[in-house]
């Protein structure tokens, strides 16, 4: 059986910071599949001829299926919520968004997808969501239930067969990584603002997070794809964005490396993929 990777995130573009563990997966063979919760209607437009506020969850869609195709990602499957906006953002109220959603529903939705596509390896976030972002934390705490309940009989019935994946990692990045990005806009000139911001908003939690790192997977060779997927998200590589004013070589140093906590099981095993 083709071994299996599910990635459960939560808006187009959220796949950016484990590209390259994804790519180098589905080089060695690894299916790979990716469920997103939302098709990210929240997001900025960085440019008004690319969509319209109505169309833009369709239009990042079809930016995140061309990004999964440059990284080889076999299937996107979506969860079908609206995406929540920041917090205390007006789409938080909304009925359909992912923040008004009922966990208990969210979470069957990712044991119905781990019983279908019996995956080995499951990812999602840690556990505050990288920034804080609401969907990011809905997603993780959902899925995270979704693993330790997807073995279990009585837990939806309706959703297939019991089955758990070996092992599910989170997804991190280190405050140390943000520092080097607002370094090095700090040397280019560049604006520094909104990566400031969120060095300030998340700088508790990263230090946290730097401690609990098992995973460091050294990515460079996938680099380059990584680069090519993110491109193809154009309505959010932004004017204010560092990733629109840090140049290639910085960008190649900056990606090289992805980070992850081993959250299930508890006891921390050999690498990535020994499983």
């Amino acid at each position: 059986m083709t071994p299996t990777i599910l990635a459960v995130l939560a808006h187009p573009d959220d796949e950016s910071a484990c590209s390259g563990t994804l790519a180098m997966a589905a080089n060695r063979g690894w299916r790979v599949v990716l469920a997103v919760g939302t098709r990210g209607e929240a997001g900025e437009i960085a440019d008004s001829s690319l969509a319209t506020a109505e169309a833009l969850g369709k239009v990042r869609e079809i930016e995140l299926k061309a990004a999964c195709k440059v990284l080889g990602i076999d299937q996107v499957r979506f969860l079908d919520y609206r995406d929540s906006g920041m917090a205390g953002a007006p789409e938080n109220d909304l009925p359909e968004s992912l923040f008004q959603a009922d966990p208990g529903q969210v979470t069957g939705k990712i044991i119905k997808l781990i019983r279908e596509l019996l995956p080995q390896i499951l990812i999602t976030f840690e556990p505050h969501g990288i920034y804080g972002h609401p969907d990011h934390i809905i997603i993780s705490r959902c899925t995270t239930r979704a693993f330790d309940m997807a073995r279990d009989p009585t837990a939806y019935p309706d959703s297939g067969n019991p089955s758990q994946p070996q092992i599910m990692y989170y997804n991190a990045l280190l405050h140390k990584w943000f520092k080097s990005i607002y370094k090095r806009l700090k040397i280019l000139n560049l604006e520094t603002t909104s990566i400031a911001q969120m060095i300030t908003s998340t700088r508790e939690n990263l230090h946290k997070v730097d401690r609990q790192i098992t995973h460091e997977i050294d990515v460079s060779a996938y680099v380059r794809a990584k680069i090519d997927s993110l491109v193809c998200h154009r309505t959010q590589i932004t004017p204010h964005s560092p990733f629109k004013n840090l140049l290639i070589p910085e960008m190649e140093d900056l990606m090289a490396q992805e980070f992850f906590i081993q959250a299930r099981p508890e006891e921390v095993g050999g690498g990535f993929f020994e499983i």
